[in-house]
């Protein structure tokens, strides 16, 4: 039914992603961090290339098992909840696949706002004398809410874009004319009259959010060299790129470009099995670049992302595997457990991490109540 569609949808995806967005500003977590920013990735990169393989060869306990972390965990830091299978429901009446995949840029939207909002409550929040130092902090906090809308949004806009502004080309045996249509529809024309009112605004969010961001963290490292800073960007800026060395602030903007890669790959490729094998070269080179610019500051965190890359070039190894043993009908039971093994590491550091930031804040919290006491 598609009644209750649209309450279903705020249900499966406004609300996890309005929870999360409170849970990063109450406890400050700063996904820029040198100790969250690989792990954000990697969990976004794992999303984004495994999740595809899973849904359709959920043969073993440990693939089912996978699914779940990517729709319920993973799926979360790329604002992915609402194509979860276990969510599937009817949109609204004579709703079609490009209403389904552009739902994503209301999801987005909704986040942006609901950022703004958060960051401007706490901006302008103040609570005492004693209290200052804390204000000051939510001042920064705000300002790390909205990097953290850009890092988790970014991959999702991207793949959003791509999956709208993609063509498949047809060809016909009667006809000697080739037809572009769009990829995921086959009977609708690309650049058509119902393919334009979607098309338009994925041109504009390519052009814009999609390029000029990373291009923006790739330059302006190099424009402050120069240049005095910027009063408005430069907070930005240094945010998303103060854990790296003083020479390799640009990778800031790789980053962002390393979520580019798997969602360019997949639109391009003609098979699954295509697109594991330049997967499994691309994560090679990435961990060859981070190898030998070992880019942050704090070598702990080099030797983190390091790791990371590791993971994800064993799990990719491991769907490649998989892809190939399906074809031939082989079993994949050994090597799906083996990439369950992969999915969840990421997760276990996730837990250390939050435990840690939960007790930090704790601490605070108790300083703060013996500043207003003593006041």
């Amino acid at each position: 039914t598609c009644k209750y569609g649209i309450l279903l949808y705020v249900l499966s995806e406004l609300v996890p992603v309005t929870i999360l967005f409170v849970v990063i500003l109450l406890f400050d977590i700063k996904l820029t961090s040198g100790s969250l920013n690989g792990f954000i990735l990697t969990v976004q990169i794992l999303q984004l290339v495994q999740y595809g393989e899973y849904r359709f060869f959920q043969q073993t306990e440990a693939q089912k098992f996978s699914v779940l972390i990517f729709e319920l965990l993973y799926g979360l830091l790329n604002l992915d909840l609402f194509h979860s299978d276990i969510f599937s429901f009817c949109l609204f009446k004579n709703a079609n696949i490009l209403d389904g995949i552009a739902i994503k840029y209301v999801t987005v939207a909704y986040a942006f706002i609901l950022v703004v909002f958060l960051a401007l409550v706490m901006n302008y929040c103040y609570c005492g004398k004693c209290c200052r130092k804390v204000y000051r902090k939510r001042r920064s906090s705000a300002v790390n809410a909205v990097c953290a809308f850009i890092v988790i949004s970014y991959a999702q806009c991207a793949h959003t874009t791509f999956n709208i502004l993609t063509p498949l080309h047809l060809y016909s045996e009667e006809v000697a004319n080739k037809y572009i249509v769009f990829t995921f529809y086959g009977g609708l024309p690309f650049f058509g009259t119902e393919h334009l009112p979607y098309a338009l605004p994925a041109l504009i969010v390519l052009l814009t959010f999609v390029s000029l961001l990373p291009l923006l963290l790739l330059v302006y490292p190099i424009y402050c060299k120069i240049y005095n800073p910027q009063a408005i960007l430069h907070p930005f800026m240094e945010t998303f790129s103060s854990c790296f060395k003083d020479n390799h602030r640009y990778f800031a903007g790789i980053y962002l470009l390393y979520r580019l890669l798997p969602v360019i790959t997949y639109n391009y490729t003609l098979t699954f099995l295509q697109y594991y094998i330049l997967m499994e070269l691309i994560f090679i080179v990435m961990l060859m670049v981070h190898g030998i610019a070992q880019p942050y500051a704090n070598q702990w965190h080099n030797f983190l992302d390091g790791l990371l890359y590791v993971v994800l070039i064993l799990a990719n190894g491991f769907t490649l595997l998989n892809c190939i043993n399906l074809t031939y009908g082989n079993d994949t039971l050994v090597y799906s457990w083996f990439q369950t093994c992969l999915f969840v590491l990421p997760l276990v550091f996730l837990a250390v991490y939050l435990s840690l930031k939960v007790f930090a804040n704790i601490l605070l919290s108790q300083s703060s109540f013996s500043c207003k006491v003593k006041a």
